[in-house]
């Protein structure tokens, strides 16, 4: 009992020494990011390439990240309102605090800001940024096959215009819609004329059968 005991000891003792590891490498990540905000001199991609790092952190050590008090609580998620004189403690509660405090986000949007970076690449995505392309387009991007995709990257690398981008994604969404929807309708007729000729070998069948009798 007493070796398991001691065991146990170090064990929770060797995890707390890689949460205090991952705490520190993350504090310094985020003070850098907040400093490099406040300057205006952090890249998009670099806040989402910070919120890779910390997303599938341990809550125990999201919690102890200190983060810069905030004046009005109401503007943190989940706050009530308390009144502007309260300040929000100096940690997050959850990842969706975090992010709201660090990056002005939800975690939700930055996720969907993470598979946009890793569908488009570093160049691409920092450029659809700064054309402020909508969500919606975004979407509609990442649902589009490889092949399609990097015709958009091409049109946002190449220096397009906002208008131009959008143009290239709604007309190959729109072309992959009427494939699908083509493919979707030859399938349909496909089985129709299985289900009739399937239909035909066994009135074919029966007769032969009659005619044997």
């Amino acid at each position: 009992v007493a070796g398991a005991m001691v065991a146990m000891r170090s064990q929770a003792i060797t995890q707390r020494e890689q949460e205090d590891v991952q705490l520190a490498q993350a504090a310094q990540a985020v003070g850098g990011a907040l400093m490099a905000r406040l300057h205006k001199s952090f890249s998009h991609a670099a806040e989402v390439q910070m919120f890779n790092q910390v997303r599938d952190l341990p809550l125990s050590v999201l919690r102890r990240i200190p983060l810069p008090e905030v004046a009005d609580a109401s503007a943190i998620s989940g706050a009530t309102t308390k009144g502007v004189e309260e300040k929000a403690a100096d940690t997050s509660a959850n990842l969706d605090d975090f992010c709201r405090r660090v990056f002005g986000r939800s975690a939700t949007t930055m996720r969907e800001e993470a598979q946009n970076l890793h569908l488009l690449g570093e160049q691409a995505y920092e450029a659809s940024a700064r054309l402020r392309i909508s969500k919606s387009a975004l979407r509609l991007t990442r649902a589009l096959p490889p092949e399609k995709l990097e015709v958009v990257r091409a049109a946002i690398g190449n220096g397009s215009t906002k208008a131009e981008v959008l143009s290239v994604i709604e007309d190959l969404a729109e072309k992959v819609q009427q494939a699908e929807a083509a493919a979707t309708e030859a399938k349909a007729e496909l089985k129709a004329s299985e289900e009739v000729l399937a239909a035909k070998n066994k009135t074919i069948d029966r007769l032969q059968r009659d005619l044997k009798r």
